[in-house]
C-alpha cells in the first residue's frame, strides 16, 4: 500500500465548516468511487494548517487518482483556501492497522 500526505497551509480566517463541507463532498463522491482507496483523513493541524492523508492499494492507483481526479479537484475547489503551496509526500506503508 502507498499513502499520500499533503500538508496544506490554510489562509487566516478560513471558514473551516465550509472547507470541511467541500472536502466531505469530495470524499463522498470521488473518494468512494475509487476502489483502490483504503483510508482518507482530513486533519486540522491548527487554525492555519490542514493535513490530507489518503492510502491506496498500490502506487499506480495513487498516481492515477492524484493526476486525474484529486489534482484537478484540488485546483478547482481548494486553491482559494491555500495560503501557499502544499507540501506533498508519497510513501510506502510498511506496517500499521486500521
Amino acid at each position: 500500500m502507498h499513502t499520500i500526505v499533503n500538508h496544506l497551509p490554510i489562509k487566516p480566517g478560513t471558514n473551516w465548516d465550509e472547507l470541511a463541507a467541500k472536502i466531505d463532498g469530495f470524499l463522498q463522491t470521488d473518494g468512494k468511487a475509487c476502489a483502490a482507496i483504503r483510508t482518507i483523513q482530513f486533519l486540522k493541524a491548527g487554525d492555519e494548517e490542514a493535513i490530507f492523508v489518503i492510502t491506496f492499494d498500490d502506487l499506480a492507483s495513487l498516481n492515477d487518482f492524484s493526476a486525474n481526479v484529486a489534482g484537478p479537484w484540488f485546483a478547482a475547489n481548494l486553491r482559494s483556501y491555500l495560503a501557499g503551496p502544499a507540501e506533498r509526500t508519497v510513501a510506502e506503508l510498511v506496517t500499521g492497522f486500521a
